[in-house]
């Protein structure tokens, strides 16, 4: 493909950041195309051509096996490793000792190698052969115990989760049985935020995933099934030729960007269709068939274009001595009759061999994070969140990775599991996650929200209670608490919440070591890998604070409480959201882009805000852009015990309430003219207790006006509640429900546009008034 010119590594890094930052900026602002133009031009260092439209693409990683053995060599088999390790374990050898089965064997290998680009045979050829000798159930059944691993953290996956779930990246397509991607994926992107294909039965109308030209979801498939549903493995040349029609057919339509059963012209097209591929060395015939037909597809649209960025794992050298191809030979030659649609690009495991240590594909994501992140203004606060909870727990668990071994050892005659793969490190991974949200909490953790599903802390508990013998899963986690120095802390409807007091935050290292000393009684654990061992969670507390001293990262979780306090985790069919009308797939905010740009449109727009909001967010998403211009603001804000009142902002009003009492976020965008109201736009999200993420909507007056009247109703709620609050200390002793209604619900439909009540001396020293006299008679009543 002569037009194809290879550009080196770095060059190559820095195109595809470049590319996955617009894709970013594309899901995140109005699909207006000249907007988007003029905020990229706003955000980025590199600007973009007034000139030209908008760049739009669709930005695709696809993972093979390296991807997977490239975080644990030792523990994750390539094709040939894998293919002979089912073949013993299903006693192919000895089979193979008689000589019609030889006979047979080679032949039937023979046979499934004509036509086919390999000379020797890969693990789908070989276990097609298999399948001929041994039921197809055992094979599956081998699969699932050989690729049977899932809590195996590694650089590349938990950086790749990451930048997939900021929507950096719209697809990943996985063809490995292991469920390691899986877990990084779960743990960054709740399920009602991810479109997972894993069976036909999975696979939805296309028309259904994308929104304009944009996937409405993160999507993720997974072609050749998982070891945990052993019906969906597909692991034949048979197999593979009979991939679900279905979930062929989506792959091709996302590839492509449209269905032929719609009129396609109602889907704006994007303009390049850009995969990168890791791990996976595009040898399977029926993959690149379907990049063909794609191919054929776009010859028929001028400027649209395929780009392959292939990471080539093994040496130059390596080829040469296996008198193999060089990738970029290969695959030239594979599509050579679409020089025009598509262009291929390797990238070099030379450049980062010898760089530090990191294996390649860990040093490639790294530098393409770091590239992503430069591709912003160096100020901007719009740059996507951090990785550094995934940086610190990595470097904390380094010597782990590092010694990590495939199989049960003997040890003093003990059977010593691996620890990816056992009991220590849920609980390591538990102690590490509770840290995170008691720092980030100033001291507090509720409980029973952490222990929800869409939260790390309880999806790692689900794993515990599958480990343990022996005591209460709910002990260990008290244990836990207790060994970080956490007290029980009794507060209305029995909420949970586990406290620290605010002088114990100044050091975690030295509070969570002083308070484990303490402790009068060591709680004991029976690990099923560690029959006659004990192990208490003093000690696996105490080991994780000794890394945390000896790699120098106390700043990490000092630094916690300044950082922002909402993960957005959209989900389009959340129940809290049933309350508006006319609320549109549009409405969910999908990316912190989306958030901060929406937030700053509200503030260029307005000059009255009325907020509802955790006290971090208002200091750090709004100090800079507020005291640019005059705006009036009115706050009710979170108050626990270590969280003290907000900075102070010009012109801002802030009142008080218990951050268990208020459950609705809403920040409400106003012009107030005298007694008159005009409404522009809100965002709101439900957000119980200290959960950290948020679902949250965008509302504005042009779509929801009515909703943004309704919102304004449920603020001057708030307000009253928080005056009463910042009155006596407490919130009024409420008898039943309807004292609720007569005390604090404001009904909507009496709110007038033309009244700011809730700001009127008057109006609120009546209410006060009423809860006073409400409260006397509820104490007379209960005496």
């Amino acid at each position: 493909m002569g037009k194809n010119v290879q550009k080196p590594s770095s060059g190559l890094v820095k195109e595809i950041s470049r590319k996955l930052t617009l894709n970013y900026l594309d899901a995140s602002l109005s699909p207006n195309e000249n907007q988007k133009i003029d905020l990229a031009n706003q955000y980025l260092r590199e600007k973009v051509n007034n000139s030209q439209k908008f760049p739009l693409s669709r930005n695709i990683f696809i993972l093979g096996a390296g991807a997977s053995k490239n975080g644990f060599p030792s523990v994750f088999k390539n094709g040939d490793e894998a293919a002979k390790n089912i073949e013993d374990k299903l006693d192919l050898p000895i089979l193979l000792q008689k000589n019609l089965t030889q006979t047979k064997y080679e032949e039937t290998t023979s046979k499934l190698l004509l036509g086919r680009t390999e000379k020797n045979p890969t693990f789908e050829t070989r276990l097609s052969v298999l399948s001929h000798f041994v039921p197809v159930s055992e094979i599956r059944t081998k699969i699932s115990e050989l690729f049977n691993q899932r809590t195996y953290p590694s650089v590349f996956y938990e950086i790749l989760a990451h930048i997939f779930k900021n929507r950096f990246v719209d697809a990943v397509i996985n063809f490995n049985f292991d469920e390691s991607f899986d877990q990084a994926v779960l743990e960054e992107i709740s399920t009602g935020e991810l479109k997972k294909i894993v069976s036909d039965g999975d696979c939805v109308p296309y028309v259904d995933l994308v929104e304009e030209h944009n996937l409405k979801l993160p999507l993720y498939i997974k072609p050749h099934g998982t070891f945990s549903e052993k019906s969906s493995l597909r692991f034949t040349k048979e197999h593979y030729i009979d991939i679900p029609q279905d979930i062929e057919r989506l792959i091709t339509r996302v590839f492509i960007g449209y269905d032929k059963i719609i009129n396609f012209r109602r889907i704006k097209l994007f303009d390049e269709l850009n995969l990168i591929c890791c791990g996976f060395e595009m040898e399977s015939v029926e993959f690149n068939a379907l990049i063909k037909k794609v191919a054929e597809e776009f010859k028929k649209r001028k400027k649209r274009k395929i780009n392959i960025y292939f990471l080539q794992f093994d040496s130059d050298k390596k080829y040469f001595d296996q008198k193999k191809p060089m990738p970029i030979e290969r695959l030239r030659e594979e599509f050579k009759d679409f020089e025009n649609e598509i262009s291929i690009s390797i990238i070099k495991n030379e450049k980062y061999i010898k760089s530090n240590g990191e294996t390649f594909f860990n040093q490639f994501i790294r530098d393409l994070w770091e590239s992503l992140v430069s591709n912003f203004e160096q100020k901007s606060k719009f740059k996507p969140k951090e990785i550094k909870r995934h940086e610190v727990f990595l470097d904390l668990i380094k010597e782990e990775i590092k010694n990590e071994v495939p199989e049960p050892i003997i040890i003093n005659n003990v059977k010593k599991y691996p620890y990816f793969n056992g009991s220590l490190y849920i609980i390591d991974r538990l102690i590490y996650e509770i840290l995170i949200v008691v720092c980030k909490n100033n001291g507090v953790i509720q409980l029973e929200e952490s222990l929800k599903n869409t939260n790390r802390i309880g999806i790692y508990y689900q794993y515990l209670i599958n480990k343990i013998e022996g005591k209460s899963n709910i002990d260990i986690l008290n244990s836990i608490l207790t060994c970080l120095g956490l007290k029980k802390r009794e507060i209305s409807f029995g909420r949970g919440m586990y406290v620290i007091s605010q002088e114990s935050l100044g050091s975690i290292y030295k509070y969570c070591k002083n308070s484990s000393e303490n402790i009068k009684k060591e709680f004991q654990i029976n690990l099923k890998e560690i029959k006659s061992n004990k192990v208490t969670i003093k000690d696996r507390v105490n080991k994780i604070f000794e890394r945390i001293e000896k790699k120098g990262q106390s700043a990490y979780f000092e630094e916690l409480p300044n950082s922002l306090n909402a993960n957005i985790y959209p989900n389009f069919s959340n129940v809290n959201d049933h309350i508006f009308k006319n609320l549109a797939k549009s409405s969910i905010i999908c990316t912190d882009l989306a958030l901060f740009h929406l937030k700053k449109i509200g503030v260029e727009n307005c000059n009255t805000i009325f907020m509802v909001s955790d006290k971090g967010a208002i200091i750090q998403d709004f100090k800079l852009e507020i005291e640019s211009k005059v705006i009036k603001g009115y706050v009710v804000y979170s108050e626990n015990h270590n969280v003290g009142q907000p900075k102070s902002i010009n012109n801002f009003e802030f009142v008080p309430m218990p951050f268990y009492d208020h459950s609705r976020h809403m920040t409400l965008f106003a012009n107030v003219n005298g007694d008159n109201i005009d409404f522009h736009s809100c965002i709101y999200f439900y957000k119980k207790g200290f959960s950290n993420n948020v679902n949250a909507i965008y509302l504005n007056k042009e779509r929801n006006s009515s909703s943004l009247k309704n919102i304004y109703g449920t603020f001057l709620t708030y307000w009253m509640k928080a005056e009463y609050y910042k009155a006596f200390g407490s919130l009024p002793y409420i008898k039943d429900k309807n004292d609720i209604k007569q005390i604090y619900n404001i009904n909507p439909n009496s709110v007038k546009t033309s009244k700011l009540s809730p700001l009127k001396e008057s109006e609120i020293n009546q209410f006060i008034k009423n809860l006073i006299i409400k409260k006397y008679i509820n104490k007379k009543a209960r005496n």
